[in-house]
């Protein structure tokens, strides 16, 4: 949570994109939530729940949504940092996926390069 320009900004963690690597690869212990996943479907989670989410308030109250999918990498789970300055709202953002991820391919998962591993710093308008 950070303050700038007289708006309170709050960012969130999801960690859907987690829980989607769990339910594929430990399908053991994952028995209940691998089929609530598999009967919604992986692509409508991700397109609607995945990647953290920002909001902003003048008053603590009421709150509007700056962005609510990771700035648009759903790898994005959380915001770690926030960082008022004179150039602006840095946003550093949490993405726990490496070079590799798993991806369905042809019905099947295997795990492919990641241009969207690592973390994202971002930069709002003054």
């Amino acid at each position: 949570m950070k303050t700038h320009q007289d708006w309170l900004y709050l960012g969130t963690c999801n960690i859907i994109s987690l829980m989607l690597s769990w339910c594929k690869f430990d399908q053991q212990k994952t028995g209940k939530l691998r089929r609530l996943v598999e009967e919604v479907g992986i692509d409508n989670i991700v397109k609607h729940q995945s990647g953290f989410e920002l909001w902003r308030s003048r008053d603590g109250e009421n709150w509007l949504p700056v962005n609510r999918h990771g700035f648009g990498n759903f790898y994005n789970i959380g915001v770690r940092n926030l960082v008022s300055t004179d150039y602006g709202l840095f946003i550093g953002t949490t993405n726990p996926f490496g070079l590799r991820v798993a991806v369905k391919q042809n019905e099947e998962w295997v795990y492919t390069d990641n241009p969207k591993g690592g973390l994202e710093v971002w930069l709002g308008l003054k």
